[in-house]
């Protein structure tokens, strides 16, 4: 469908009427008893997801605020089908996630508990608290369980590229009630006094500002002070986390001058281990209702795969190991799982077994 600028309809933030005066605009519009179905179940995904307005509803499908205000409010009938088109491809997908199941998350795991400890100690302590770990470790999930259960916490997951202002107002959305439409300096200034020494500031992915940038040294140096400068000025802590790649770019000579700073600050340094306990293991088996232990080539599968790629890619194979059992309407099994990760290794190879 043709995608069109949300500025071109004041409306598109609007709320999202009921069902019964979309049925009539639709209706006078000529729709077909299966587009008026589709939208039918659009109003009330909307309402179960409490998406309540037309541009969190496109967001959530993937097409303009624009587009989705008109065609619901009978202004632009002639994408009707495209429309209900764009609908059902969602639909589909909406279908497939919950075949899938909800995502399981386990607050009891050891990264939980580990991060908690450290976060409460960086925000008692004033000081900058450096954490680092491979991909998949469970920091970024923890970080925001933490966040979210602990009052006065602004987590925020940094931009690629070290652009000051985008940081900035990621912060900011992250502290709650500064407005991100003020020039750079204004943001800054409000930032500065709406940070206090009871808050914590939380800066994930902070390998991804520097890495990531094109722009040159001094431009990365400007993101990596601001979050100094809040640590400093508001007299409060600072949490920074990235991969492994953290602690050396701290003693890397072509970052010194402005990392060199940072890493001063940063008495407080923790290292995610990528595998998890063997309570982890359990605990996360448990929470996507696998009963008992797995055995023998299988319990050496699960931990090899918890071992080297950490505990966010052994809840992915779970995950599809749920959807197999939820299609077949039968009791999830460690068979399931078997399953899951000799079909994952034969793709990864190039093998598919052929249709009969």
């Amino acid at each position: 469908m043709q995608q069109q600028s949300t500025k071109s309809d004041p409306d598109n933030s609007a709320s999202i009427p009921p069902f019964d005066e979309i049925e009539k605009v639709f209706l006078d519009a000529g729709a077909t008893p299966d587009q008026l179905e589709d939208i039918e179940w659009l109003v009330d995904y909307a309402a179960t997801e409490k998406l309540t307005t037309f541009a969190a509803l496109a967001k959530a499908i993937g097409v303009s605020a624009a587009t989705v205000s008109k065609v619901l409010r009978g202004k632009y009938a002639a994408a009707i089908g495209s429309f209900c088109a764009t609908i059902e491809n969602f639909r589909a997908q909406a279908k497939e996630q919950q075949d899938l199941g909800s995502v399981v998350y386990v607050p009891q795991l050891s990264v939980v508990r580990r991060i908690t400890q450290f976060c409460d100690l960086t925000r008692i302590t004033k000081q900058i608290g450096i954490i680092w770990g491979k991909n998949q470790s469970g920091k970024t999930k923890a970080l925001k369980y933490y966040a979210d259960n602990t009052p006065m916490t602004a987590y925020c997951k940094l931009p690629a590229g070290g652009a000051t202002k985008p940081s900035m107002k990621r912060l900011a959305l992250a502290r709650g009630g500064i407005s991100t439409r003020k020039s750079y300096e204004e943001l800054r200034e409000v930032i500065l006094q709406r940070f206090n020494p009871l808050w914590l500031p939380i800066a994930d992915e902070f390998h991804q500002t520097i890495k990531g940038t094109t722009r040159g040294h001094s431009f990365r140096s400007v993101t990596i002070d601001r979050f100094r400068e809040v640590r400093d000025e508001c007299g409060c802590g600072l949490v920074i986390c990235g991969t492994d790649q953290l602690p050396e770019m701290m003693e890397d000579e072509r970052f010194k001058d402005f990392l060199g700073q940072v890493g001063n600050r940063g008495v407080l340094r923790m290292r995610i281990p990528t595998a998890p306990t063997k309570k982890d293991i359990e605990l996360l088996a448990g929470a996507y209702g696998f009963e008992g232990e797995p055995i023998g080539n299988t319990a050496a599968i699960v931990r090899q795969i918890a071992n080297e790629n950490g505990i966010g890619k052994l809840s992915g194979y779970f995950a599809v190991a749920r959807r197999l059992a939820n299609k077949a309407h039968t009791r999830l099994t460690w068979k399931h799982f078997d399953t899951t990760h000799s079909t994952l290794a034969s793709w990864a190879e190039g093998k598919f077994e052929e249709a009969a």
